[in-house]
């Protein structure tokens, strides 16, 4: 993981991350609420990395965005994914929430707004967004439902 940027707006990229930014490589961003507010444990921690699984496949770089004490995080480390997985009195971040989070040095998940606040700020050859109900870069017509996640499309 990269140490955080700044003081004021700490963000930490995960390695795989970083390393995509540097290459130029292609970045999915990915909201996090679904796996601290959307499902329970295990079955949140088994459907965020499949979902990541299936971006990497692709050719891209899975960047799921969280809060942990106080620093976005753009892209999670193994562990770090399944601390959040676990996690108790996780915060639901939006962009109005995302500075409260920061100060008060909590966890955040974040919805698809605060989320898309690392997406303007990545290259604009690089960047994808996703809020796990569409990969439309990779799958056009990609469907998602409380239970399935189900790519369709031409390499499907």
């Amino acid at each position: 993981m990269t140490k955080p940027i700044s003081p004021l707006l700490p963000i930490a990229y995960s390695k795989e991350v970083a390393s995509a930014k540097q290459r130029g490589a292609p970045i999915v961003a990915l909201e996090s609420t679904i796996i601290t507010h959307g499902m329970p444990y295990p079955g949140n921690i088994e459907m965020a990395r499949s979902v990541e699984a299936l971006i990497r496949e692709q050719g891209a770089v899975p960047a799921t965005i969280a809060v942990i004490h106080g620093t976005l995080h753009i892209g999670l480390e193994s562990d770090q994914l399944e601390q959040l997985a676990q996690a108790k009195d996780v915060l639901k971040v939006s962009r109005a929430d995302l500075a409260f989070a920061i100060a008060e040095r909590r966890h955040g998940a974040t919805t698809v707004a605060a989320t898309m606040i690392e997406y303007f700020r990545a290259p604009r050859s690089s960047r994808t967004l996703t809020n796990w109900a569409t990969v439309e870069r990779f799958w056009p017509t990609a469907t998602y439902t409380q239970n399935s996640f189900s790519p369709s499309g031409p390499d499907s």
